[in-house]
């Protein structure tokens, strides 16, 4: 069964977690959400006040967004300095063997089964 936000077995979940307002793209949901996010964070941090930023590097449409990257130099122009970075690996579950519409799935990408929990430290001064 296709899935994604109208799919009869989600509504539920599009309702109970406020999907249906959710950014369409990864580009988009970078933009428009997580970037401010990270500018409130630093305003409403003490100097030296700490940061724990969990992210995750996927492929969405036949492209890796990699979330990971993006966020040092976000976080070093905010007025953070990055001090720690752990990487939470787990097993990546099967890969599926068709595509929604039944043709044959080719993988491109390896499969990005691991988040990345970075810490950082809101620099004294700004």
């Amino acid at each position: 069964m296709p899935g994604g936000r109208k799919a009869s077995t989600i509504v539920h979940m599009n309702d109970r977690y406020g999907m249906h307002t959710t950014e369409r793209t990864p580009s988009a949901q970078w933009d428009n959400q997580i970037v401010p996010g990270i500018v409130e964070a630093h305003w409403l941090l003490a100097d030296r006040g700490l940061l724990w930023f969990k992210c995750m590097d996927y492929v969405w449409d036949g492209r890796v967004h990699w979330f990971s990257k993006l966020a040092y130099p976000v976080l070093t122009d905010v007025g953070f300095e990055p001090v720690d970075e752990f990487v939470l690996a787990r097993m990546p579950g099967p890969q599926p063997t068709l595509n929604r519409v039944g043709t044959p799935r080719r993988q491109v990408h390896a499969r990005h089964a691991h988040s990345v929990l970075m810490i950082a430290h809101r620099r004294k001064g700004t």
